[in-house]
């Protein structure tokens, strides 16, 4: 199955096992060892790296009727189709549930109750996917055997993506990513002229995102264990360029915001810090100094601000999943 990318090939994995190419062996990995992969499966999906860029060539015949699992959480699951199909047909059999998610390696689309919206668009032959099931009853369904024609003929023309301001890192160099349904907001109100949102690990621009037609920002941000800084954001507005005081870290398979909550990128003041003190879904915070000195670290309740000095910090506040949201603050007392 994976000869035409030998050598090149060097890692294969599922989201249980995984192979690595044995060079002096000219194989992938060895037989009867626990952990690895014994079979490709049309059902299963798989994540490949690779030492230098390649082609796979796959000879056989179509799988058809294959019936895909999803459970709640995340699944990785194969697109068997040979057409491309939008997302509203490929999973009219899913059932899906309010803020399920589609992701790929470069977008992805979250269902609002009634349609998908995102940048991912539609499902492509020859990739695999990563779906994400809110509800907690187990599901199973197929691929339609055709594509909707009229439906297709219907669909309106796939426009050539705008180039923006800033060029994100080619996603293939990380292993996995994490996704944020964002908007933009400036003294609490919405902002509607938002031009474009990007992510940087320091210099490396990881991600950019450009307002969809229902007004979100989706990031999908690619990352693996080696991104451990604070990934700044910076916003596009009327063409001028703003540094958000909201900052996030990167977490495997992540997803920041949903349609009930989106994650707010905050411009201007932060008055939000105020509000999330008060939210019981964060369970601790810490405090340091943009030199990075910690100041605080504890529970939300046991913070008083009278300890600090004059200055600026940045507030990190902790999920009980671990979730981490950033805000920079400027402190400065009125003498009486």
């Amino acid at each position: 199955m994976l000869a035409s990318i030998n050598p090149n090939g060097k890692i294969i994995k599922t989201n249980s096992a995984n192979n690595e190419y044995i060079a002096v062996m000219g194989r992938w990995g060895i037989e009867n060892v626990a952990g690895n992969i014994a079979n490709i499966s049309p059902a299963s999906m798989y994540k490949l790296q690779m030492n230098v860029a390649d082609t796979l060539v796959v000879n056989g015949e179509q799988a058809a009727g294959v019936e895909i699992e999803v459970k709640q959480g995340w699944n990785w699951i194969p697109y068997t189709c040979n057409f491309t199909l939008s997302l509203d047909d490929a999973f009219a059999g899913a059932a899906p549930a309010r803020n399920d998610q589609i992701k790929g390696q470069e977008g992805y689309a979250m269902y609002n109750g009634t349609a998908w919206s995102g940048t991912l668009k539609s499902l492509t032959p020859g990739k695999g996917y990563l779906y994400s099931s809110k509800s907690a009853e187990e599901k199973n369904f197929i691929y339609p055997a055709k594509r909707n024609v009229a439906a297709a003929s219907m669909a309106p023309a796939r426009k050539t993506a705008k180039a923006g301001v800033f060029a994100p890192v080619d996603p293939s160099e990380y292993e996995s990513n994490m996704t944020v349904l964002a908007v933009v907001k400036e003294n609490d109100e919405i902002l509607g002229n938002v031009q474009e949102i990007a992510v940087f690990d320091g210099t490396r621009c990881l991600a950019t995102a450009m307002p969809e037609a229902d007004g979100f920002l989706y990031l999908t941000i690619p990352g693996d264990r080696t991104v451990t800084n604070r990934l700044a954001i910076v916003a596009v507005v009327d063409g001028n360029v703003v540094e958000s005081s909201t900052s996030l870290y990167f977490s495997e398979d992540a997803t920041y915001g949903d349609f009930d909550a989106p994650f707010v990128v905050t411009l201007g003041n932060t008055t939000m810090i105020d509000d999330i003190m008060l939210d019981e879904n964060y369970c601790r915070m810490q405090v340091v100094d943009l030199s990075g000195r910690l100041f605080y670290s504890g529970s939300t309740a046991g913070y008083n601000e009278n300890d600090l000095e004059d200055g600026q910090y940045i507030f990190e506040f902790f999920t009980t999943e671990g979730q981490v949201v950033c805000y920079k603050k400027y402190i400065r007392r009125i003498e009486e």
